[in-house]
């Protein structure tokens, strides 16, 4: 037999025993690679053994241990390969969930702070509309009570215009810096509206130059004489009241 026909056979018997090695060994190539370190007699036994009972070829178990062997090599890199084609996967997975995560928190705090500004808008209008009512019974008690307090005037002073008494309390109000509410008839200057006696001087003046009258020092029936004099003590005595008739007699 020449050497091409002795080389020709050993082709078609390697051919034999690797399509024989593909159908024994697992689909795994982890697998495989372990079947071949721990159980390559096995292999090797039911190569030889397939070959012989379908041919009647009697092969060399050398030659199937070598054919074994020359699989491990690659399988190992195949086993390295995936291995690494895993590591990147998992880290694209895991580089995927912590952006998911991040989108997730960032859209939890965008929506936990459209959450908070509606509430604060919410609350700002709640207020808003509450401080109205307040303002709005605020006004109202006020125009009560001025409205009592010129239904007042008018019933002690039928013949006197209430302008009058506007215009004082007006005076008041600049002088002493105190609010209208404040002031009604029965009001005590120093006690109820803060006034000392330089402000009840200046009072007076104020009154004399808005209504064009002369009050006189010697002027008796009120306290304000005692007032410019000097006499602060009788100045807790003096009420609105007690200016209006003083203001309306000088007028009359």
């Amino acid at each position: 037999m020449t050497v091409e026909s002795e080389d020709y056979k050993l082709e078609v018997l390697k051919y034999a025993v690797n399509q024989c090695i593909d159908r024994l060994l697992p689909e795994s190539n982890k697998d495989t690679l372990s079947v071949i370190i721990y159980q390559s007699n096995e292999i090797i036994w039911k190569v030889a053994t397939e070959i012989y009972t379908k041919s009647g070829h009697q092969i060399d178990f050398l030659l199937v241990r070598d054919l074994l062997n020359l699989r491990t090599e690659p399988l190992q890199n195949k086993i390295s390969e995936e291995v690494k084609i895993r590591a990147e996967l998992e880290a694209q997975r895991l580089a995927r969930e912590i952006e998911q995560e991040r989108v997730r928190n960032e859209q939890k705090a965008k929506l936990e702070a459209q959450r908070q500004v509606q509430k604060a808008d919410e609350e700002r209008i709640r207020k808003g509309k509450e401080k109205e009512t307040a303002e709005k019974k605020i006004r109202k008690q006020k125009e009560e009570t001025r409205q009592k307090k010129l239904e007042d005037f008018s019933k002690l002073y039928p013949n006197v215009s209430v302008d009058i008494f506007m215009k004082i309390e007006a005076i008041i109000v600049e002088e002493l810096l105190v609010e209208e509410e404040e002031i009604t008839l029965n009001s005590i200057l120093c006690q109820d509206l803060g006034a000392d006696h330089l402000d009840a001087v200046e009072l007076i003046q104020a009154i004399e130059k808005e209504f064009d009258i002369e009050i006189p020092d010697d002027f008796t029936g009120t306290n304000w004489v005692s007032c410019i004099c000097g006499n602060y003590s009788r100045l807790e005595s003096i009420t609105v009241k007690e200016i209006v008739d003083l203001v309306c007699e000088k007028i009359q």
